[in-house]
C-alpha cells in the first residue's frame, strides 16, 4: 500500500474455512485511499477466490436483521394455519 499504513495490531489473524457463497467482510477503522482498497482487494481475490469481498472502513458497520421464517404453530383447537 503505497506510502499509506495501516494498523493491524488489533487485529486477529485466524484459520479460514470458507464454503460456498460465504461473502468477506472486512473492516477497518481508518479511511483507505483507494489505492489501498484497490490493491487489498486484489490481494483477497488471489487468496481467496470465488468470493466477494465488501469492505467497511472510517467507522462503518454492517448489520443484517432477518424475520424469523420458521413456521407457526398454534395450540390445539383453533388458529389460523
Amino acid at each position: 500500500m503505497e506510502n499509506e499504513r495501516v494498523n493491524l495490531a488489533e487485529g486477529e489473524i485466524a484459520k479460514l474455512q470458507l464454503e460456498l457463497g460465504d461473502v468477506i467482510i472486512v473492516t477497518v477503522p481508518q479511511r483507505l485511499s483507494a489505492a489501498s482498497h484497490a490493491q487489498l482487494g486484489e490481494k483477497l481475490c488471489e487468496v481467496c477466490p470465488g468470493h466477494d469481498v465488501i469492505f467497511l472502513s472510517d467507522g462503518t458497520t454492517l448489520s443484517v436483521a432477518r424475520p424469523d421464517l420458521s413456521p407457526k404453530t398454534t395450540g390445539e383447537g383453533g388458529g389460523n394455519p
